[in-house]
């Protein structure tokens, strides 16, 4: 209320008196206003403070002590000195996003929905929580029969004999989704160990360790032209098809098949096309180059199993068998454009070449940007390694090129790289695609395939001065070779295939050939988040720096072993590739031994 509307309530013989007298009491009733505004604001304050939304940082340690929210050892004493609310320790101690959680776990108290949350915060991995009571199946009161049609199926489904003509819910069979009605499991009386699944005070949480990683209308591999037959995964090899998961609703919702990274069934996908297939989805098919126009319909995608290739999808129809990644056109109809896939495919984490988010690598200087892709100013990343050479030739000081490939494309141009002492060169991919580089050349005619990066020096140590950068890149098809005045190699997630080549269950069509071969070369390597086969090094003057990889395999001579295993950051383990003879010594010479960090397969 302003000082005007306080005073306006006056009689007029009081405003009337005040008015010959000077003006006092109007002058009492302003600051009077003054001080009920005060008032009014604090009210409204309070009314707010109420709410862990709106509340003072003050307030935060109170609202959580109500909720229950556990406040750190130590600080519960500094809340109550009057100076903390003036440092900002109530914020800092007690943080909002915190409280505000308790606050909504506690109304979920006892919810499955709570459950899944809370496995999700603790082990980061997608979850679904199961309440097997709801599968036991119990004797039907026959007096509570309805004509509802939900509580017809809800009793068909607890207390009737399993469907066989339901073959989607027998694939579902022992799994998280599984809807078949079990009898009480009764273990052994007084069993501390085994409790038993199916019970009425039984609760399974199951979590899905691996993630799903997308690639993006990437050409699929042509098998067989003349039958139109092709691989989602443009290096030839099955691959399962998994879900892209879809955010839940809300806070109170179970997670489903699609809020979850679990493989897509054949049944499943028949069933449920729509939630899997589409531009944005889990899976997408396009048969031209247009984004828009070329992309498959719905009602032209049918489910089959191409276990054995025979599957022939009529005129017009394109089959697709998600649990080994593969589709069929009709005979005869390959068209003359790649075939472009959308997939998820899963992994354990942030490994090798991907569309995942990857921090830029620093450049010393104002280094020059050549961009590879459909629509960009090169095409090949031959094209754009002559562009810099020549503008290098014409301007010395462009020693320093970012060479980004933009598309998700397979790169059959690229056989050697050269580079002059004090280069810089970064080989990279842009966020969010996953580039293919297919090697095709020969050296000599009979040679291996191999990608050669070549250092140029005068002999001197100190001009050996250029250094490369490998960064989102898949290389396959044959080794990539490190030879000359080379100081410094860094391969940042990238993968190289095992073996060169992959036949079709992901077998190495060369076991134990070597991926990245280093040879009468001073560099420095550093690999971190790759997924690289086997190493070579014939003359190394360094050890190799190694951080979160695969598989990083390198072969030294016997002297070498022992000097340079205590410099060396990955773990010793013995070789598990088949037919591996036993060895006593671990730094025996011989093959067979090596230092490898972890397992996986090819992503």
């Amino acid at each position: 209320m302003t000082p005007d509307e306080l005073y306006s309530l006056l009689p007029a013989v009081h405003r009337r008196r005040d008015a010959e007298q000077g003006g006092p009491l109007r002058a009492l009733l302003t600051i009077v206003a003054e001080q009920a505004a005060v008032v009014q604001e604090d009210i409204e304050r309070l009314y707010d403070n109420w709410f862990i939304e709106t509340c003072d940082d003050w307030v935060v340690p109170y609202i959580g002590d109500l909720v229950g929210y556990e406040i750190l050892p130590g600080f519960a004493a500094a809340l109550s000195d009057d100076t903390s609310r003036a440092t900002g320790l109530p914020s800092a101690a007690v943080p909002r996003r915190d409280v505000a959680d308790t606050v909504v776990n506690r109304r979920r108290k006892g919810t499955l929905a709570l459950l899944e949350d809370l496995a999700s915060d603790v082990a980061g991995w997608p979850a679904r929580v199961v309440e097997y009571r709801r599968l036991l199946c119990v004797t039907q009161p026959v007096r509570r029969y309805t004509s509802d049609g939900h509580n017809a199926r809800r009793r068909s489904a607890r207390g009737g004999l399993v469907d066989v003509r339901r073959a989607g819910t027998l694939d579902r069979l022992g799994g998280p989704f599984d809807e078949l009605a079990r009898t009480v499991e009764v273990p052994r009386a007084g069993s501390t160990r085994r409790p038993g699944r199916y019970g009425i005070q039984s609760v399974g949480l199951h979590l899905w360790r691996l993630r799903t990683y997308s690639v993006t209308r990437a050409p699929a591999y042509c098998l067989d032209r003349d039958r139109a037959c092709y691989t989602f995964n443009v290096l030839a090899i099955d691959t399962p098809l998994f879900t892209a998961p879809v955010p839940e609703p809300s806070s109170y919702h179970v997670a489903d098949e699609t809020n979850v990274p679990e493989p897509i069934g054949r049944r499943a996908l028949a069933e449920r096309l729509y939630d899997y297939y589409g531009p944005g989805k889990s899976l997408c098919v396009w048969t031209g180059p247009d984004a828009e126009d070329s992309v498959v319909p719905l009602g032209r995608i049918v489910v089959a199993d191409l276990s054995d290739w025979q599957y022939r999808p009529d005129a017009g129809q394109v089959a697709v068998d998600p649990v080994l990644g593969r589709l069929v056109l009709p005979p005869g109809t390959a068209p003359a454009h790649d075939v472009r896939v959308t997939y998820h495919h899963a992994f354990s984490g942030d490994l090798g070449g991907g569309e995942y988010p990857r921090p830029e690598p620093a450049t010393a200087g104002a280094a020059e940007r050549y961009r590879v892709g459909p629509g960009e100013d090169h095409h090949s990343i031959a094209d754009a390694l002559g562009r810099w050479r020549e503008e290098k030739r014409g301007h010395p000081g462009k020693a320093e090129a970012v060479v980004e490939i933009t598309a998700n494309e397979v790169y059959e141009d690229l056989t050697d790289i050269r580079l002059d002492p004090g280069d810089r060169l970064t080989l990279r991919a842009a966020d969010g695609v996953r580039p293919v580089i297919r090697l095709t050349g020969r050296r000599g005619g009979d040679g291996p395939r191999a990608l050669t990066i070549t250092g140029t020096a005068s002999g001197c140590r100190s001009e050996v001065t250029a250094r490369i950068v490998l960064d989102g890149l898949v290389v396959t098809g044959g080794s990539v070779r490190v030879r000359g005045g080379l100081d410094r190699l860094v391969v940042r997630h990238c993968t190289f295939v095992p073996g060169w080549e992959l036949e079709a269950r992901g077998t190495p069509l060369a076991p134990g050939a070597p991926s990245l071969d280093i040879s009468d070369s001073p560099v420095r390597t550093t690999t971190a988040s790759s997924a690289p086969s086997w190493w070579s090094r014939a003359t190394m003057r360094r050890s190799p720096t190694v951080s979160n990889c695969a598989t990083a395999c390198w072969t030294r001579r016997y002297a070498r072993r022992r000097r340079s295993a205590a410099r060396t950051t990955a773990t010793q383990t013995s070789c598990s590739r088949p037919g591996a003879p036993p060895s006593s010594d671990p730094y025996a010479p011989g093959p067979w031994n090596c230092w490898r960090t972890a397992c996986c397969t090819e992503r």
